[in-house]
């Protein structure tokens, strides 16, 4: 196994590289960071794909959010409401282009949205609305403040750091193909606390 600590942008020269070693005969795994998923859109992604067929190259990457994340044994790392527009005829396949979502960032926009909006609601009380005051009120999105995200439950600690976040592992397959293969958090589960409804 392989640790890739580099930059997305960087990665098809590096597994170019690893296609190009004398062991091809083996195979070699690839881990890497979250940004692996700007790859799929770069101009370089079939150079990754052509590196993965003939070095004998697994990518494995640990993502923000992935649909692939949203399984019957993880259901309860995520709330099935707000994943909700993205399945089926969700609002999302009706205001979008290309209706894909391997990429995470369509998920990642709406959980945005989500956080602004919570932090926005728990400054109404004080009645100040300047940016200082909803920055602030982003440390207490935890418990139950913690927001439904479409990527998992997000709560986040004192200093901003996130808690028991739901992080999917994922896998480009040879053909360009997205797989989660597991779901993970540090708590060990998607939602440690009871949220509100």
């Amino acid at each position: 196994m392989v640790y890739f600590a580099g930059r997305g942008r960087d990665l098809p020269a590096f597994l170019e590289s690893l296609a190009k070693r004398n062991s091809r005969n083996s195979s070699l795994m690839v881990l890497s960071g979250d940004d692996t998923s700007q790859v799929l859109q770069a101009d370089g992604f079939k150079n990754v794909k052509d590196s993965l067929k003939t070095g004998n190259i697994r990518l494995v990457y640990t993502g923000l959010a992935h649909p692939g994340a949203w399984t019957e044994e993880r259901k309860d790392f995520f709330d099935q409401k707000a994943i909700s527009s993205f399945g089926g005829d969700g609002n999302f396949k009706k205001i979008s282009r290309d209706g894909e979502l391997e990429d995470g960032q369509a998920i990642m926009g709406y959980d945005a949205v989500c956080v602004a909006v919570r932090a926005i609601k728990l400054t109404a009380p004080q009645g100040k609305f300047q940016p200082d005051s909803v920055m602030q009120n982003l440390t207490g999105l935890n418990e139950t403040n913690a927001v439904h995200g479409a990527s998992g439950y997000i709560s986040v600690t004192n200093n901003g750091s996130p808690m028991d976040k739901a992080i999917p592992l994922i896998e480009i397959k040879k053909d360009g193909s997205t797989k989660t293969l597991d779901v993970m958090s540090g708590g060990g589960k998607g939602a440690p606390y009871t949220l509100p409804k």
